[in-house]
C-alpha cells in the first residue's frame, strides 16, 4: 500500500513539474515516465552549516525582492512625473519665414525683419490641487512599496533561518535514526547467534526483526524529510541545489 501511495505521489509530482517545462519554441512539455532524478541529488551532506553567502544572496538577489525593487523603480518614475506637473510651462517657439525682404503682406507692404519669428509662452495653474493630490498619492504608493520591500526581506530572512533550523534538527534525527538501526541490527545478530546455539527460538528472532524493519522505515522517512528540507531552503533562499551539493 505504501508503494502504491509513493507511485501516486511521483506521478502527481511529475504532472506539477510539467507546468514549468517549456521547449525553446515556448511550447509546454510533458515529463516522460522514463525520466529519473540524479542519484547524487538524493545524497544528504554529512554535516550542515549554512554559509553566510546564502543569506546575503537571498537578501540581495531573491526573485521576489527583484520584483519589488522593479516596482519601486516604476513608482519612482511616476512620482517624478507627478512632480513635473507642478512646474510652470514655458514654451519657446522659433520659425524661419524665409527672405523677409522679398515677402509682402496681403496689402502689398513689405515685411520688416530678417525673416525669423520668435514666440514665448508661459502658463501655470493657480491652485494645483489635482497635481498636488496626485503627487501625494505617488509618494504614498512609493512609501508603501518601500515598506513592502522591507517586509519581504524580513520574511525571507526568517524563512531561511527557519529552514536552516529544520535541517539542523532533521540532521540530528537522521543520525539518531542511523544509530537506532545499527543497534537493532546488533540485537538481531546476537539473537541469530543464540538461535544458532540453540538458546533462542524463531519467535524471538522474528521479534528482533520487527523493530529493525520499523527503524529502517523511519530512517528512510527521515532522509526523505531531510532532502525536502534542503530543497525547501533552496526555494526560500532563491538559490539552486548546486549551492548545497558541495
Amino acid at each position: 500500500m505504501r508503494q502504491q501511495q509513493a507511485r501516486l505521489a511521483v506521478r502527481n509530482a511529475a504532472l506539477r513539474l510539467g507546468n514549468h517545462l517549456w521547449d525553446p519554441a515556448q511550447r509546454p512539455l510533458d515529463l516522460q515516465e522514463g525520466v529519473r532524478h540524479d542519484a547524487r541529488d538524493m545524497q544528504s551532506p554529512l554535516s550542515f552549516t549554512m554559509p553566510d553567502t546564502v543569506l546575503t544572496t537571498a537578501l540581495d538577489a531573491h526573485p521576489l525582492l527583484m520584483q519589488s525593487i522593479a516596482r519601486i523603480d516604476q513608482l519612482e518614475v511616476d512620482r517624478r512625473l507627478r512632480a513635473e506637473y507642478l512646474k510652470p510651462d514655458l514654451d519657446v517657439n522659433y520659425q524661419w519665414l524665409g527672405n523677409a525682404g522679398a515677402m509682402r503682406n496681403a496689402e502689398g507692404a513689405q515685411l520688416l525683419g530678417n525673416g525669423q519669428f520668435v514666440g514665448v509662452g508661459f502658463s501655470m495653474p493657480l491652485l494645483l490641487r489635482r497635481e498636488r493630490g496626485e503627487l501625494a498619492m505617488a509618494r504614498l504608493r512609493l512609501n508603501d512599496a518601500g515598506l513592502a520591500l522591507d517586509r519581504d526581506r524580513q520574511m525571507i530572512r526568517n524563512r531561511v533561518r527557519e529552514r536552516a533550523n529544520n535541517i539542523t534538527v532533521l540532521r540530528e534525527q537522521v543520525d539518531l535514526g542511523a544509530s537506532m538501526v545499527m543497534n537493532n541490527e546488533r540485537l538481531l545478530a546476537g539473537e541469530n547467534q543464540r538461535f544458532a546455539a540453540g538458546e533462542s527460538s524463531l519467535f524471538l528472532v522474528n521479534a528482533r526483526e520487527v523493530p529493525l524493519i520499523d527503524a529502517r522505515i523511519r530512517q528512510v522517512e527521515l532522509e526523505n524529510r531531510l532532502r525536502k528540507a534542503y530543497f525547501a531552503l533552496d526555494h526560500e533562499a532563491g538559490t539552486l541545489w548546486s549551492a548545497w551539493a558541495r
